[in-house]
């Protein structure tokens, strides 16, 4: 083995300080991205500050302007508080200085309207006569007790003042929203702007705004609102072109940087901008600016939106010129740190390698951590130089010895191997030390003190190689799995092992019968399978309990394994279903299946003592043989089953082999069960009736319901073909209820032409009346449905079902009788209750089975049995029907035993329901005259 490792070139191990560069590298770098964004931000936000800057300045630039007229306005107020009377020509004297261009950019025009109330004459008595019966010229829209009149008006071509040549006045009251803005400025004292308007100079229309101060009579001012409104005097207002004004105002913060737009607060989701600057930088949606921002202008009782956003020579002015540098500056920072440190790395990779520390410490310090990390288990350290090996105590103790009884030998542990594992065990070993795996793991059993083996976890590692990559040292562990194996055995035994009688389960006998076939495909000799299924043991596991039914269970797989070769195989598919297969058959040993069949049925006819009681059994058995009758393991399987069921309808206790005839009627059976189904959903089924005759009146009192089907390209398919595929497909369930509905519907008719008191008797099968759906109390719910009488229907039921220990079939069939519904037991003699089922179960009519009947003579067995059943019925309340009547003879020996009713061909075969109905009219009048 070290020859072999001499071949090898040994990798340097890599030490973990090589990856420490990188991460430096991966967190330096993040941390310098962030850097940089910060940076970027902080430039953004300055020029975000800037632009602040100059969106203030014109919000306080329009602001100023807007004092700028107030001032105006004050000063004409101050000019007629100064005067008691102020003429036109004095005021357009005054105010013609006022109008100089540039002066007051954006004034159009100033006005004095005058108040006057309609109902108070002294409010325009001092006026000049030319401005007599104002209220006359006005022609106001709507009538209203006060206006207020343009009277001056400078220059006179203004909008506010009408032409003197209509002589009407313009109201400056007329409109409502102006009225408002009137009013409030005469109420509060203060100079009021209006809402923006359109108005008209010569060919062009313009936005304008009016600003407009009160003026009050006799120089006062008042100090309440009432006082206010009685001495109004009139307003000074002014006329503001909206556009020439907000150019002005703004023109000294208009440097190319930013553009404005400026919104009326009332009306600007109506007009829009009033004003605006390089429009395409609002109107044009495709242009996103890099800032913006709206700021609200609040003055004299108004507001407008001031809308910023910044120029491309603005946003260009955004430097990131810094926060670039410092990116580059960061990154480049990162990589000749990482550059150092690789060399400082590279530095101590070879420093290690050049300084090798004391190895006794080392093996000493590996060791106990190794201990340590063992959790408890075994420890070893093989010194491979050397050959010796330090076993520490836990090691040996787990193999039953003391410390001082084993060798520090490797050979003391190889001798120790189980042989069966001692390979596997040296080539896991020679893999790791060779490097072809990084560590060892191998689970083999080792011999103990005792002898005994356990099952150990071995597990271990290479620590230490030489300069040329050789394996100088190896450390491992020893850990005691014995459980764990014992745990995965139990678990393996479950999955493949039955676990009431130990043989192998479905899963197991699959797997073994896979096997079989495989070899039995390259020997070319036979496979063969024996099939059986148990006779009786479900009235043994319903009479005596399901504990007991287990015990016959156990005990019939033991003689089982008793009637087989040792080489041959038993298992349990489920429920009461074995299988044998048997292995290595020739062409002349074929006798020997028919051997182990016939002992089988020899073996399990012998009586079985359970705990308390004895039980008797048989098997009905079916034979296969591959490749005779299959191939494939599913067909086997099939094949084997139909050669069973031909045994169970021989009557069991018996063999039967496969045969291409089986084949054909299962073939045939499955197509009769899918032609059954369409049968129900397309009315083929129907119903007969067989009268049931009062032998001592001769007259017909019921009718048992007979279902017959009748196949479109069959023709009449008999009901002991198709009944038992009805069971074994559940289509019993449909069939059943169909056949109570039809049944209860032709009761009552009978019950309305016939006889108040007929019945018809209903067949209920075993598995109908066992069924979880019919708990719901199906038939009963289907009676009260039709609203039909329970007295019309007898429900007839087989032994079998008296054996069933629980209390659900007493319950139901008193659910029966208490609706009306009578109870017949059908067949009696030929299963398997005793006579105190006959106490348990409320039973109206009993009926005697047709092989008791067919016999019937003088002094005959079948007679005296006759006579009993008869007379132990009447004991009991019950009524005798007798089935299967065909002579005079078997009637009258009946009569004269007591028997109550009869039915069979002596009186007529199962007719139609139309033709029953006329039997029973002429068997009923026949009766009478009798």
């Amino acid at each position: 083995m070290l020859g072999h490792m001499l071949n090898h070139k040994w990798i340097m191990q890599r030490h973990a300080d090589a990856w420490l560069p990188w991460v430096f590298l991966l967190a330096a770098l993040p941390i310098t991205y962030l850097i940089w964004q910060n940076e970027k931000h902080n430039a953004y936000v300055e020029q975000e500050i800037r632009f602040e800057y100059h969106a203030k300045e014109a919000t306080g630039l329009i602001k100023r302007q807007l004092l700028e007229f107030e001032h105006t306005l004050i000063g004409i107020q101050s000019f007629f508080r100064a005067s008691n009377f102020v003429s036109e020509t004095e005021f357009n004297d005054y105010v013609s200085v006022l109008l100089q261009p540039n002066h007051l950019p954006g004034l159009r025009s100033i006005a004095f309207a005058r108040y006057v109330d309609s109902t108070r004459p002294e409010t325009y008595e001092t006026l000049s006569t030319e401005w007599q019966s104002l209220a006359e010229r006005m022609q106001p829209k709507e009538v209203r007790t006060f206006y207020a009149p343009v009277v001056y008006a400078v220059p006179n071509s203004s909008l506010l003042i009408a032409s003197r040549q209509t002589k009407t006045l313009l109201d400056a009251l007329g409109e409502l929203p102006i009225r408002e803005v009137f009013q409030k400025s005469a109420d509060l004292n203060t100079v009021i702007v209006s809402p923006v308007m359109q108005s008209i100079q010569g060919t062009q229309v313009n936005d304008c705004f009016l600003m407009q101060l009160p003026i009050y009579q006799n120089n006062t001012t008042n100090n309440n609102v009432t006082l206010r409104r009685e001495h109004i005097y009139g307003w000074v207002l002014a006329t503001i072109n909206s556009e020439l004004f907000f150019t002005e105002a703004i023109a000294p913060a208009e440097n190319g940087l930013l553009g404005y737009a400026v919104l009326d607060g009332a009306s600007n989701k109506q007009h829009g901008a009033i004003y605006k600057t390089h429009e395409s930088q609002f109107q044009n949606k495709s242009i996103s600016a890099m800032f913006s921002k709206q700021y609200t202008i609040k003055a004299m009782g108004y507001e407008w939106e001031l809308q910023a956003k910044s120029l491309p020579k603005f946003e260009q002015n955004l430097d990131y010129k810094r926060a670039n540098q410092i990116g580059l500056l960061g990154i480049f920072i990162s990589f000749s740190l990482t550059g150092i440190l690789f060399l400082l790395a590279a530095r101590i990779r070879a420093a290690e390698a050049m300084n090798k520390v004391n190895n006794q410490l080392n093996a000493s310090e590996q060791r106990w951590q190794f201990a340590l990390e063992g959790a408890g288990d075994g420890v070893w350290d093989w010194d491979i130089k050397s050959n010796q090996v330090v076993f520490s105590k836990r090691w040996k103790a787990m193999l039953g010895f003391e410390e001082s009884e084993i060798k520090d030998d490797i050979e003391e542990w190889k001798k120790r191997v189980h042989p069966e594992d001692y390979v596997s065990v040296m080539q896991a070993l020679d893999a790791t030390l060779t490097g072809a795996n990084d560590v060892y793991s191998n689970e083999h059993r080792e011999q103990c003190k005792d002898g005994s083996w356990k099952w150990i976890l071995d597990r271990g590692m290479v620590v230490s190689r030489d300069a040329n990559g050789f394996p100088e040292r190896m450390v491992g562990t020893h850990a005691d799995i014995s459980s764990l194996k014992k745990s995965e055995e139990a678990i393996w035994q479950h999955a493949n092992f039955d676990s009431l009688t130990g043989l192998p389960n479905r899963r197991m006998f699959y797997a073994h019968l896979d096997q079989e076939i495989q070899k039995a495909k390259r020997s070319g000799l036979k496979v063969a399978l024996i099939f059986l299924d148990l006779d009786g043991f479900k009235e043994v596991n319903d009479t005596l309990g399901h504990d007991q039914g287990d015990v016959l269970l156990k005990l019939t797989a033991d003689r089982l394994v008793e009637c087989m070769r040792g080489s041959d195989a038993v298992a349990r598919l489920g429920g009461d279903e074995f299988v044998l297969i048997i292995e290595d058959i020739g062409h002349e040993d074929l006798n020997h299946v028919e051997i182990v069949a016939q002992k089988v049925l020899q073996t399990l006819s012998q009586p079985f003592q359970l705990s308390f009681e004895t039980a008797y059994i048989s098997a009905s058995i079916g034979i296969a043989i591959f490749p005779d009758d299959a191939l494939l393991i599913d067909d086997l399987m099939k094949s084997v089953d139909q050669a069973m069921y031909a045994s169970k309808q021989k009557g069991g206790r018996c063999f039967s082999y496969f045969t291409a005839r089986m084949q054909q009627v299962a073939q045939h059976r499955m197509q009769l069960s899918n032609d059954l189904r369409q049968a129900i959903l397309h009315d083929q089924l129907y119903l007969e009736y067989q009268p049931i005759i009062d032998l001592h009146t001769g007259r017909v009192h019921k009718a048992e319901a007979l279902c017959r089907w009748r196949h479109p390209t069959r023709g009449d398919i008999s009901p002991a073909e198709f009944i038992p595929i009805a069971e074994d497909t559940r289509l019993i369930y449909e069939i059943g209820d169909w056949v109570f509905r039809e049944a209860l519907k032709q009761a009552v008719h009978w019950r309305e032409h016939l006889s108040p008191n007929f019945q018809v008797t209903v067949n209920k099968s075993p598995i109908q009346f066992n069924s979880e759906d019919d708990k719901a109390h199906g038939w009963i719910d289907i009676a009260k449905a039709e609203h039909s009488p329970g007295k019309a229907i007898v429900v007839e039921i087989t032994e079998r079902l008296l054996l069933d220990p629980s209390s659900e079939v007493k319950q139901r069939l008193k659910a029966f009788q208490e609706i009306g519904m009578q109870v017949a037991l059908d067949d009696f003699g030929t299963g398997y209750s005793s006579l105190s089922y006959l106490k348990k179960y409320k039973i109206d009519y009993l009926k005697i089975d047709k092989s008791f009947v067919a016999n019937l003579s003088e002094g005959s067995d079948d007679l005296i049995l006759c006579e009993a059943i008869i007379m132990m019925a009447h004991r009991l309340g019950m009524k005798v029907i007798a089935e299967g009547i065909e002579t005079p003879q078997q009637r009258a020996l009946l009569i004269r035993a007591g028997c109550d009713y009869a039915q069979g061909f002596l009186f007529a075969k199962s007719l139609s329901a139309k033709d029953l109905e006329a039997y029973t009219l002429q068997q009923n009048q026949a009766a009478l005259v009798q």
